[in-house]
């Protein structure tokens, strides 16, 4: 089975914010205005890999944040190999590479609005990047045998 690497929110540009968010150990909580998406497998698996990230000002230093949900367990070594060829571009040019700091949300995530109020990890961006970035999330891709 092949993994689709293409998440709704991969392919959605976002902007930073300029509004201070508290962390507290290089977390913070997932937001109504995080970027939500979602996706599937092909093949013999009904698992769904559910989304949340942003670009959030944090003690003064932009960070990207991100939290991620799975419907079935067993899909797991194949989301961390997602995240681990995962990377974020600004303006077309690469800024973080392997997104696995993303944190996995704990208890069932029905749906996007589940996802608000679970904790997301941080990582912090270079310095001078500006305010309305063309900014990307991008996916590595693997297999899974069920």
């Amino acid at each position: 089975m092949t993994l689709r690497t293409t998440l709704a929110a991969a392919i959605a540009a976002a902007t930073l914010l300029a509004a201070p968010a508290t962390a507290r150990d290089g977390s913070i909580a997932v937001g109504e205005a995080f970027n939500f998406g979602s996706s599937g497998w092909t093949g013999g698996t009904a698992a769904r890999m559910t989304l949340a990230w942003d670009v959030v000002t944090v003690d003064g230093r932009q960070m990207l944040c991100g939290a991620w949900s799975i419907s079935d367990l067993r899909v797991r070594p194949a989301v961390d190999n997602m995240l681990r060829g995962g990377a974020m571009t600004v303006n077309g040019q690469p800024t973080i590479r392997n997104l696995r700091f993303f944190r996995r949300a704990g208890g069932r995530i029905a749906e996007d609005a589940d996802m608000v109020g679970q904790r997301a990890d941080c990582a912090a961006l270079p310095p001078g990047i500006p305010a309305g970035s063309d900014i990307r999330l991008t996916f590595g891709s693997g297999r899974i045998r069920m």
